[in-house]
């Protein structure tokens, strides 16, 4: 085991403070605009650490990332008690760098001397990253830096070349003489200490890897993601609160490899963000491949993972273990059957819940294969009447979404609006969605000719159909699922191996567009997709399955009708 201390060191610049700690002449009141803009300026160096946002091959250093956001959280007077405390600052250069400079904004009324931002009380301010507008509303500040902050840590880590997700880092800054005119600078320097800590995993095997699965074996330990709870005082964290979990697939997190590991003869490193704890009874690790193929290892005993520490683990050698007929899903092996479509000869997995057979792969049917009719997919953002395109998947670079091509379909499948998906034609929810305009009897004649098409077969395979709403929902209860009114929990389905990675959507939001959107979850992820249902939202909206698998969740939304989803058949089981 290896501990490598990581610290980040910030430099801090205060400008233009003091006009939050005194009210405006009336003479300046007289000259200046209603609204005076102010602005913090915070110069941020990072020594070695390892923390999102980007590591650097030996993953103790780490550079700032496009759109990363600290927050500046502080104790306010009575006087400005109902005013914000939570200062969100946006990294305005030193993008890719280790050094950047952060601009945060807040406003005084010039003619009242009112502030829209609450008046530090005392000399001591809190700056954490990454910036959460929740902050503000859920957490509290009871003396300085004594304060607690709702978080959640993310199930699914996006750690391409090395992208990490957020986690916590937090330093308290001493400011003395404050300034007292707006032209005034005043410095002070920040340490900030990583609440998390991270795993290093050597890795030696062969083929690329794509994926890490990490779990906890201890069955009645705290979940490894989701909403947590972080108290922290005079500058230390007490404590960490998540929920516990029986659950596999909720003790599990998972790493992915926006560029998947490629091995050499000394092997590859990767870095996992955990929460600091004893993992009493060890970790499983799953190694998923690039081809599929995936091996899974128990790592026992006991070890801690300390906050700001690195635990550096032995080498572990994988070697390729995947069978027919069993795969590997969030912390659980699983079972599945296969079937292949006559029409095109396509070999597609399924599993049974309940009373059906659900696909676990999503439809590559070429509408109208093998006639003069075929439709051909396209990858263009400008097609929106095509109603049939290649899947959205992250570029090689692991930066951006873009189309992607025919070995991506392979994995992934085609998107097809629903439509084309339910009529075999792409135009005919269009046309009534045309027809209907705005005229309130035709709307609801459109929506009435939709419910006919519930459950049909579509484009689906001989015996399988589009699946309802009520068909998914069936589906999801059978594995366990426990529904809500919103944000379903997946982990049942993932541990029975139902789950939707490595694509996006493509969204189209109505008839008068001529561009799409490439869809994804936030910036730099795709972190899940959209599947199509056969049940209609209203006389322009079909119902979806729509998977965000970075908080783990499952919503029934409603998607524009000629937005490009996957689809995945259902049957009765046999």
């Amino acid at each position: 085991m290896e501990d490598c201390i990581m610290k980040k060191t910030f430099i801090i610049s205060v400008a233009a403070i003091a006009a939050l700690m005194c009210s405006c002449s009336k003479e300046t009141a007289e000259i200046a605009s209603e609204e005076q803009e102010f602005t913090l300026i915070v110069n941020a160096t990072l020594g070695d650490a390892a923390t999102k946002t980007y590591f650097v091959p030996d993953g103790r250093k780490v550079f700032w990332l496009k759109d990363d956001k600290l927050g500046a959280k502080y104790k306010k007077t009575s006087a400005t008690s109902s005013n914000n405390d939570n200062l969100q600052m946006t990294l305005v250069s030193g993008e890719g760098t280790a050094t950047a400079t952060f601009k945060g904004k807040y406003s005084t009324n010039a003619k009242t001397g009112a502030t829209t931002s609450a008046i530090l009380d005392g000399n001591r301010i809190v700056f954490y990253y990454p910036y959460f507008a929740t902050v503000a509303k859920t957490g509290s500040v009871s003396d300085y830096d004594n304060y607690t902050l709702g978080n959640t840590f993310p199930k699914v880590q996006n750690t391409g070349e090395v992208l990490m997700d957020p986690n916590l880092m937090f330093g308290v800054g001493e400011v003395s003489g404050w300034p007292t005119t707006e032209d005034a600078v005043c410095s002070t320097k920040v340490t900030m200490t990583n609440v998390m800590g991270v795993i290093d995993f050597t890795l030696k095997g062969t083929g690329s890897i794509k994926r890490l699965h990490i779990t906890d074996l201890n069955e009645s330990a705290q979940k490894m993601w989701g909403e947590e709870t972080i108290t922290i005082v005079n500058g230390s964290v007490t404590s960490i609160s998540t929920s516990a979990s029986t659950c596999a697939s909720d003790r599990t997190i998972i790493a992915e490899f926006n560029k998947p590991i490629e091995m050499s003869a000394d092997g590859a490193h990767a870095y996992v963000t955990v929460l600091p704890r004893t993992y009493s009874n060890g970790i499983q690790v799953c190694v998923e491949l690039t081809n599929g193929d995936y091996m899974v290892k128990k790592i026992t005993g006991s070890f801690e993972v300390k906050r700001n520490n690195v635990y550096s683990l032995k080498a572990l050698q994988y070697a390729s273990s995947a069978a027919e007929g069993t795969g590997y899903s969030d912390g659980s092996t699983f079972s599945y059957k296969s079937f292949t479509d006559s029409r095109d000869s396509e070999k597609y997995r399924y599993i049974t819940l309940g009373s059906y057979d659900i696909m676990i792969d999503n439809l590559r049917y070429v509408p109208g294969y093998g006639t003069e009719g075929a439709y051909e997919p396209s990858n263009d953002v400008n097609d929106v009447t095509g109603g049939f395109w290649y899947p959205v998947v992250l570029n090689a670079a692991g930066n951006a979404v873009q189309f992607g091509t025919a070995a991506d379909v392979k994995k992934v499948g085609y998107l097809y609006n629903p439509s084309l998906a339910i009529t075999k034609e792409e135009d005919t929810f269009r046309n009534l969605y045309d027809n209907a305009g705005t005229d309130k009897t035709k709307q609801g004649e459109a929506f009435n000719t939709l419910k006919t098409y519930s459950g049909v077969q579509g484009i689906c395979p001989d015996g399988w159909h589009v699946p309802t709403s009520a068909d998914f929902t069936a589906v999801c209860k059978a594995a366990g699922v426990t529904f809500g009114t919103i944000g379903f929990n997946i982990s049942p389905l993932a541990e029975k191996g139902f789950t939707m990675r490595d694509f996006g959507s493509f969204t189209i939001t109505d008839n008068t567009k001529t561009s799409g959107t490439l869809n994804t979850y936030a910036y730099n992820k795709l972190n899940g997709g959209n599947l199509i249902l056969s049940t209609p939202f209203s006389f322009k909206l079909m119902n979806i399955a729509l998977f965000n698998n970075n908080n783990n969740t499952i919503t029934l939304a409603a998607s524009p009708i000629l937005t490009g989803n996957a689809l995945r058949c259902v049957r009765a089981a046999n």
